[in-house]
Order: structure tokens, then C-alpha cells, then sequence
């Protein structure tokens, strides 16, 4: 039997703390990436390119998505 790690929100807090943003803990999926996308507003290209990466990346694995994760990334960081 396969036991499959699915990207939670903290996984997903995670990621985006490493490229920088301003993140607290608590924050839910959708206001992680509703922070993110509001950021990245004021943000240079190469770190709009990185968080566009990283969206890229874990889109690619949406079979191990939490539903509400690949509903935030897809309604506020989809087209980074």
C-alpha cells in the first residue's frame, strides 16, 4: 500500500516563506495566496518568475493537491 503526502496549506506556507513573502503562520491557503498575489504587485520580475515557477510545479502535481490549496493557487496565482 502507497501512502501519498498531500501539499497542505502549510506545505504551501512554506514554499512561498522561502521566496520571501510575508506570511503568518495561521493563514489559510486562500489568504496565502491572496497575500501573495497582492505582493507580488510591488514585486521584481525574477521573484514574480520564481513564484510563477513554483505555482507551475505544484499544479503539476494536482493528484496530490488538497482541494483547497489548488483552488487558491488556481483563483489568485494562476496567471503570475
Amino acid at each position: 500500500m502507497m501512502i501519498a503526502d498531500l501539499i497542505d496549506q502549510d506545505d504551501l506556507f512554506d514554499h512561498l516563506k522561502v521566496l520571501g513573502l510575508p506570511l503568518e503562520q495561521a493563514e489559510s491557503a486562500d489568504h496565502c495566496c491572496r497575500t501573495t498575489a497582492q505582493w507580488l504587485a510591488g514585486a521584481d520580475a525574477d521573484t514574480r518568475a520564481a513564484v510563477g515557477q513554483l505555482v507551475a510545479q505544484l499544479l503539476a502535481q494536482q493528484n496530490l493537491l488538497l482541494p483547497e490549496v489548488k483552488l487558491a493557487l488556481e483563483t489568485h496565482l494562476l496567471k503570475v
